[in-house]
């Protein structure tokens, strides 16, 4: 179960990384992350739950330009005319009016709360940010790595726990929105790609979290030992 965490985190931290506003230091890493990624994919292949995901070879193929990438990221993101076509916040997708900050934005950032984890004073953006709620993720599933290997098993569970709450709550209710938002929206292929990897992976790692738990559940009633 270590390894299983621990390629999950991979893929959250790769995805993470590539929904924030693109830097130098990320244009630095991208490749190694990517490379980890699909590392950690192929691995997680070799299991019931997880099956290949296409989008990711157009990423592996994809000629990324800095300059290009930042001006996509800006007009699809944060600022465009007559208004930005893919906010991406929780909050935009799950209400009728379209706003941030609205109920679901503070039901995410109570969730950070539980696991005394706070916004650097630096990010600008609100907590329901898609980067930051796949972070979120990243964290959660490297804290349950963490627990695995210290043969903490109540641990374990209880980020998976955690980890089923905040996917159904939260990023597996909108991830589709927004990537059909970006599909429709975007101009080069990069940020396609990623939303259809996120939309997929999430797919399947809630289908995974989920039965985990089951046979857990499974497990202590008295029927499993007849």
């Amino acid at each position: 179960m270590f390894y299983i965490a621990n390629h999950r985190s991979n893929v959250y931290k790769f995805l993470a990384i590539n929904l924030f506003n693109p830097t130098e230091k990320i244009f630095k890493e991208k490749s190694v992350i990517l490379k980890q990624a699909q590392n950690s994919l192929n691995e997680l292949e070799k299991t019931f739950y997880f099956k290949s995901i296409e989008c990711l070879d157009q990423l592996l193929d994809e000629k990324i330009d800095d300059l290009n990438l930042r001006i996509e990221y800006t007009k699809l993101f944060i600022t465009s005319y007559p208004k930005v076509p893919c906010p991406p916040y929780e909050s935009v997708y799950r209400t009728e009016d379209r706003l941030t900050m609205r109920k679901s934005t503070l039901d995410v950032l109570r969730f950070y709360n539980r696991f005394k984890l706070n916004l650097s004073e630096k990010f600008k953006e609100p907590p329901d940010h898609v980067a930051v709620e796949v972070e979120f993720m990243y964290f959660l599933t490297l804290m349950e790595a963490e627990a695995w290997k210290n043969g903490s098993h109540v641990e374990a569970y209880k980020y998976l726990e955690a980890e089923d709450e905040f996917m159904s709550k939260h990023l597996a209710t909108w991830v589709s929105d927004f990537r059909q938002c970006v599909e429709k929206n975007g101009k080069i292929i990069f940020y396609k790609a990623v939303t259809c990897v996120l939309e997929r992976f999430v797919k399947m790692d809630l289908k995974f979290i989920q039965s985990t738990l089951k046979k857990r559940e499974n497990f202590f009633k008295p029927e499993f030992y007849k």
